[in-house]
């Protein structure tokens, strides 16, 4: 076949006779041109819904056809046509006659390459006009037929498709791309401001129209008003006067299927009008993620919302709300009835919500706004009310509320029963014990928490899950390892035997937290791993996949890979924001590492300051946030050797961790210590070393009593450097232990800045660092390693698993500092821990 590829397009010159003329803001899309004119094929066929630019891209492709081909255009409008009319029409443009049969053996053996191009093909079509069609395209091998249509006709497109004959554009591939919508804007609004930007390619998502009028129309109103008109000449026409009712209505829902509509419009066969929006193409966009749920595309919702009355409108949000929580959508359900007017509806559905259920979508960001629209004593009208807010509180850090929320329990007893009040009191401590850990009142949680595990009923089991994450991160901040371990194993249990993944992914971020405070990357990288597996084609944990973004961010900076760091904390951050979790905090100051490390200070200022206006406007607890910002901005004076301004900040952090907390707080277990270590860089820089020297020594045997092993590196290559200074170590022991760490960690990049090392044959005085604190088993694992075992002959030897060798050997190397077995057994011979 012959292959007509596009010429280019005319500028100001007349069109060919009968082509539409090009307008002087026609955007030109040669990708999709190509696409039907490159590979020839007997069927172009362009369906979409109106204003994705069906007639311009047909018009564009025919003028680049005319200096090539024989072209004939047919604008039909998309209304009723006989066939007898049309073959008229379609004889009178190829100068024919217009007989059927004498039509078809004209166009079958036209010699020259023929172009029949048909604008927005009638709909419903004359059955006698789609088997005519049908017949030429049987008929008629040479001839390439373009067509624009809101519809698939109803011809054999099968067998065309079967044959490698037909090419197919729909909306998806109309919408303009982000290049094509960067092009307009700069064509036609090129002052737009950025954010106006993004909002409206938000939007629209690229449908054509709703870029062009609302660009052009200034105002959001104004653009509203502009989109009306233009439905009401290009969609409502070619819509029966009953959908009209329905078109409406989903002007207000979020979403819509067969089933939802069938419900909502019981009374007027809602399921078989809806399936005719459906096939009419009437700019209804799948919901990614939903299969069989349609939504209208945004600002098409917009201009239509005001053509129902207030009162009808009321009541299709009643019937819409009863619907939807039918169907389980819950959310959307409470919305409905907030929109009704309704807050006694909307809450005896929120009633009936569980904690998981906070965890997916931006259900937590929902519930908060929603305590924004409804009474106090409604939300409180229910002990389940209560304590499914003092939850949605607590994982949102608003302490105060959460407090103040949860003491709301006590108008509730006494219960009819003692065992009633047993639970209810018990319910109470869980919620209360998570909250003493977060204020760091460690003892008080603990206490509550064991004595709510008591107490709890089996179906209480959510509650029990806040028990033993609580502990374990009390544990955690207390260096045991083992218990903590024990109480995530049993969170993990409660949550896998009730099968609720969200529950179950987070005791495992629990579980990864642990890992990386004690050094094992590897095993955390493997955890987070199998996280991303159990979510792999689950949209919906949007708040727990990006706190696995966020961890494996972390990860990414203790390996030294920067890059993959910030894009992981920049898709951590966009998850976090969108369920309004408060973590988004770690995101932020995990890109003011990131982008220090790069040595772009301005950056890493923004990222600070935009983690504290979150922290502020998510109404965050203060004893949260401002420590762990305080810590950061004291690293960012660290690169800029800012030794008395790091000093005083450091004072000051050290005064209000006094102040806030009695210990540290289970969500920032290691934030004094790292406060510790800036300050003892502090009093280096400005010459009271010893001093440093001294806290650091306290520092290094609190690290490893703690089993804090990543720390400890930091703080080991901080010591080395500073007794180097004093002349109390040797050069290459600093540089082995700047080896251990990644290479663009704060301390290492401050080490090496200093002046240069001094030569090996300084007089040494060895660094007064305690012993590692190896466990048994770890010593052990390091005796076989010294004899030259392998990890599966040391399983053997030992009974255990290859993997958990590789754990030891891990954990190992972190406690002595390095990175290979081999330099962990010279290092283990060195401080007199082999024979």
């Amino acid at each position: 076949m012959t292959s007509f590829g596009p010429s280019p397009l005319p500028t100001s010159e007349p069109s060919p006779a009968g082509l539409p003329t090009l307008t002087p803001a026609h955007l030109p899309r040669s990708r999709l041109v190509h696409t039907l004119l490159d590979e020839p094929r007997q069927l172009g066929l362009v369906y979409a819904p109106p204003g994705y630019g069906k007639t311009a891209l047909l018009a564009e492709a025919a003028h680049s056809l005319a200096a090539s081909a024989r072209c004939a255009w047919l604008s039909l409008a998309g209304q009723p046509l006989s066939l007898a009319q049309f073959l008229a029409r379609l004889a009178s443009s190829l100068g024919v006659r217009a007989e059927e049969q004498a039509l078809l053996e004209t166009i079958g053996s036209s010699p020259a390459p023929l172009f029949i191009v048909l604008d927005d093909y009638p709909q419903p079509a004359d059955p006698a006009l789609d088997a005519w069609i049908d017949q030429l395209l049987q008929r008629a091998p040479g001839l390439r037929l373009l067509v624009s249509s809101r519809y698939r006709p109803n011809w054999n497109l099968p067998r065309l498709l079967l044959d490698g004959e037909l090419h197919e554009l729909t909306a998806q591939q109309l919408a303009f791309t982000a290049e094509e919508f960067s092009q307009l804007l700069e064509l036609g609004s090129p002052g737009l401001p950025p954010h106006s930007r993004e909002a409206l390619w938000a939007q629209t998502h690229g449908w054509c129209a709703g870029v062009r009028l609302l660009m052009n129309s200034g105002e959001c109103a104004n653009g509203n008003h502009w989109l009306r008109d233009y439905l009401r000449h290009e969609l409502l026409p070619r819509l029966p006067v009953e959908q009209h009712d329905l078109l409406f209505g989903l002007a207000h829902l979020g979403r819509a299927s067969h089933e939802l509509c069938a419900r909502i419009w019981e009374d007027a066969n809602g399921a078989q009008q809806f399936h005719n929006l459906l096939s009419q193409q009437s700019l209804l966009v799948p919901v990614e993620h939903a299969s069989g749920w349609y939504r209208l595309l945004s600002p098409v919702a917009q201009a239509l919302a005001s053509e129902h009355s207030d009162s009808s409108l009321a009541r299709l949000r009643l019937r819409a709300c009863r619907a939807l929580a039918d169907l389980g959508l819950h959310d959307e359900a409470i919305e409905q009835a907030l929109g009704a007017g309704r807050p006694e509806v909307a809450v005896s559905f929120i009633d009936h919500l569980k904690f998981d259920w906070l965890l997916t979508h931006q259900h937590l960001r929902n519930l908060l706004q929603w305590r924004d629209q409804m009474p106090t004593a409604l939300l409180e009208s229910t002990p389940r009310l209560v304590g499914l807010q003092s939850r949605a509180l607590l994982v949102s850090w608003r302490l105060e509320e959460a407090e103040a929320t949860m003491n709301q329990l006590a108008a509730y007893l006494p219960q009819p029963s003692a065992s009633w009040n047993c639970r209810l009191l018990a319910n109470w401590q869980a919620l209360h014990g998570m909250l003493m850990g977060m204020l760091g009142r460690t003892r008080e949680a603990r206490e509550h928490c064991q004595a709510a595990l008591v107490d709890l009923a089996p179906r209480d089991w959510r509650s029990a899950y806040l028990c033993h994450s609580t502990l374990a991160r009390i544990s955690m901040a207390t260096g045991d390892y083992v218990h903590a371990e024990s109480q995530i194993h049993s969170a993990l249990e409660l949550a896998r035997r009730h099968d609720c993944l969200a529950t179950e992914l987070l005791a495992n971020t629990d579980q990864a937290r642990m890992l990386l405070l004690g050094g094992d990357l590897g095993q955390a990288e493997a955890l987070i791993r199998e996280c991303r597996d159990l979510l792999e084609d689950q949209p919906r944990y949007g708040l727990l996949r990006g706190r696995l973004d966020m961890l494996e961010g972390e990860l990414a900076l203790l390996q030294g890979r920067t890059e993959v760091a910030e894009q992981l904390f920049h898709a951590g951050l966009y998850h976090a924001r969108a369920s309004a979790d408060p973590l988004m905090l770690h995101a932020c100051l995990g890109l003011a590492e990131a982008a220090a490390a790069r040595t772009d200070l301005e950056a890493a200022r923004r990222h600070i300051h935009e983690a504290e206006r979150h922290m502020q406007r998510g109404k965050v607890h203060i004893s949260c946030y401002r420590a762990a910002i305080d810590q950061q901005r004291g690293r960012l004076l660290v690169y800029q050797q800012e030794w008395q301004a790091l000093l005083k900040l450091m004072h000051k952090v050290e005064a209000q961790l006094h102040e806030q907390t009695p210990s540290p707080s289970i969500y920032a277990p290691s934030l004094h210590h790292r406060c510790q270590l800036l300050m003892a860089v502090a009093e280096h820089g400005v010459g009271r070393s010893e001093e440093a020297r001294l806290r650091l020594l306290r520092l290094a045997q609190e690290c490893q009593r703690l089993q804090r092993n990543l720390l400890y590196s930091e703080v080991r290559v901080v010591l080395a450097r500073i007794e180097l200074e004093l002349g109390k170590a040797r050069s290459n022991d600093c540089e082995e232990a700047i080896s251990v760490l990644a290479s663009n960690n704060l301390f290492r990049l401050w080490a090496e800045r200093l002046s240069p090392l001094r030569s090996s044959d300084t007089a040494h005085v060895g660094p007064d660092l305690p012993e590692p604190d190896l466990t048994a088993r770890e010593k052990v694992v390091l005796q076989l390693m010294a004899a030259g075992l392998s990890n599966q002959e040391i399983g053997e030897h030992l009974f255990i698993s290859s993997n958990t060798v590789k754990t030891h050997t891990s954990r190992i190397n972190v406690k002595l500092g390095v990175k290979r077995r081999t330099q962990a057994v010279a290092h283990a011979r060195a401080l007199g821990l082999l024979s």
